[in-house]
């Protein structure tokens, strides 16, 4: 590999590093401002008195629990991120043929984590939905 190729090989490793970097961190707010933000709504819900039945309240607290998953599964991802550039870098250093483990290792990481990121927001998004359905089975 060239210089020029090295360069524009490194730019764009840094570039994609970045932007999952990014997409994580999101994943982990969309997630976490849903949470707090029905949480709010709960509350104004239960302090203006609007319920006064506790199974009512009960049945608002399951989009909680996926937007909670959906911020761990971002955290997993993160995790998994970590040991992908963790085994990048051995695999990078290590002979033949002992670079194929490392190597393994990095792709059964980056999968790990693609999926883990996917897995956030598709809780999200059925977070989502839950939120409909629940707020439009308690105020009926």
């Amino acid at each position: 590999m060239n210089e020029q190729d090295y360069d524009f090989f490194k730019s764009i490793n840094e570039q994609t590093i970045a932007t999952s970097n990014a997409v994580l961190r999101s994943l982990i707010l969309i997630n976490g401002g849903a949470a707090v933000a029905f949480l709010a709504f709960v509350g104004g819900l239960v302090g203006n008195q609007s319920l006064h039945v506790t199974d009512k309240v009960a049945n608002l607290t399951t989009p909680l629990l996926w937007f909670g998953w959906g911020v761990t599964a971002a955290v997993v991802s993160m995790i998994f991120a970590y040991f992908t550039h963790y085994f990048t870098a051995a695999h990078a250093q290590a002979e033949p043929p002992a670079h194929q483990i490392p190597g393994a290792f990095k792709t059964i990481f980056h999968v790990l984590g693609v999926l883990a990121a996917f897995g956030s927001l598709t809780l999200f998004l059925v977070g989502m939905y839950e939120v409909r359905a629940s707020v439009l089975t308690v105020l009926h």
